[in-house]
C-alpha cells in the first residue's frame, strides 16, 4: 500500500515540476539531465530551446535525417532497446498463450479475448531509456484503430533488469492498449507501459476509420517507458529482428505480407 502511494505522489511531484519553468533552476537541471544522460540533441533543438524539462521529454526530432525503409515493412515505432522478442506459443492444453522471455503475462497485459487476436504470432518488448526520443508511431501501412484499452495499476520503474525480480512488472504497471486492423485483416497490437514518473500516455486523436502511414506519429510519453507490441501470425512473411540490442525508430523489424 506505501509503494503504491509513493509512487503515485513521486509521479505527481516530478510531473508538476517538469511542466513549469523556474527562472535559474529549471535551464540548470535541463542542462544536467541532457549532459547526465548524453541525450542526442543532433535530431533536435540545443538543451537551451527547451523552456521546462516536459518539452525536452516530449520533444520532436528532425525525422527527415532518418533513412525511411521499404513501405512492405514492419519498423520499430520509436527508439530505445529491444528486451525481448519472439513468436507466441499458443498451448490447446491450457487455452494459454506463452512466451519465451520475462517481463509481463500476455493475457493481464492486453486482456485474454484480445490475446486470441494474436496467437501463433510475434511480439516484440521495447524499453525506452531516460535519454530516448519518447515519441511513437505507426508501425505499419495501413493500421485502423480498431479499440482501446487502459489498464490502472503500479507506477514502478519498467528497466529490463528488474524482470527477474518481477516477472510480471509490465502487466502490472499503468498501460493504454491499442489495437489496429489491417487492410489485409490482420492485427496490431500496441501496449503503452507507464512507468514511475510516468504519469500519462498521450495519444494522436485520428478520425475514425482513418488508415494510418507507416511512420505517422500515434502518439508519446510524457517520459520514458516501454512498448509490447503484438502481430498476428499472417502478418509477417519474414522477420529481420535476430538479437536483443539498441533499436531506432524506422530500423525493420520483419516483412510485411500483402496478401488479401
Amino acid at each position: 500500500m506505501f509503494g503504491k502511494l509513493f509512487e503515485k505522489l513521486l509521479t505527481v511531484l516530478v510531473y508538476f515540476f517538469a511542466k513549469y519553468h523556474i527562472p535559474l533552476v529549471t535551464p540548470l537541471i535541463i542542462l544536467a539531465y541532457v549532459r547526465f544522460y548524453s541525450v542526442n540533441e543532433s535530431e533536435a533543438k540545443p538543451w537551451h530551446a527547451y523552456r521546462t524539462l516536459m518539452s525536452l521529454f516530449t520533444r520532436q526530432i528532425d525525422l527527415t535525417q532518418r533513412k525511411k525503409p521499404d513501405q512492405n515493412c514492419l519498423i520499430s515505432p520509436c527508439d530505445g532497446f529491444v528486451s525481448d522478442w519472439g513468436r507466441l506459443d499458443y498451448s490447446k492444453s491450457d487455452k494459454s498463450l506463452k512466451i519465451k522471455g520475462r517481463g509481463f503475462c500476455p493475457k493481464e497485459l492486453i486482456g485474454e479475448d484480445w490475446l486470441q487476436d494474436v496467437q501463433q504470432g510475434y511480439f516484440f518488448s521495447l524499453y525506452l531509456s531516460p535519454k530516448d526520443y519518447h515519441r511513437f508511431h505507426c508501425p505499419a501501412n495501413g493500421l485502423v484503430v480498431d479499440g482501446v484499452r487502459q489498464f490502472h495499476g503500479r507506477l514502478r520503474s519498467v528497466n529490463p533488469k528488474l524482470f527477474k525480480s518481477i516477472p510480471n512488472l509490465l502487466s502490472e504497471n499503468e498501460r493504454v492498449a491499442c489495437r489496429y486492423r489491417t487492410n489485409t485483416g490482420q492485427t496490431v497490437i500496441m501496449v503503452f507501459v507507464g512507468a514511475m514518473i510516468v504519469g500519462s500516455v498521450d495519444l494522436v486523436s485520428y478520425p475514425n476509420g482513418q488508415e494510418l502511414k507507416q511512420g505517422d506519429e500515434i502518439g508519446c510519453f510524457n517520459f520514458g517507458s516501454s512498448i509490447v507490441m503484438f502481430v498476428s501470425e499472417g502478418l509477417l512473411g519474414a522477420l529481420h529482428l535476430q538479437q536483443s540490442g539498441p533499436i531506432a525508430l524506422f530500423d525493420v523489424l520483419g516483412e510485411v505480407r500483402n496478401e488479401r
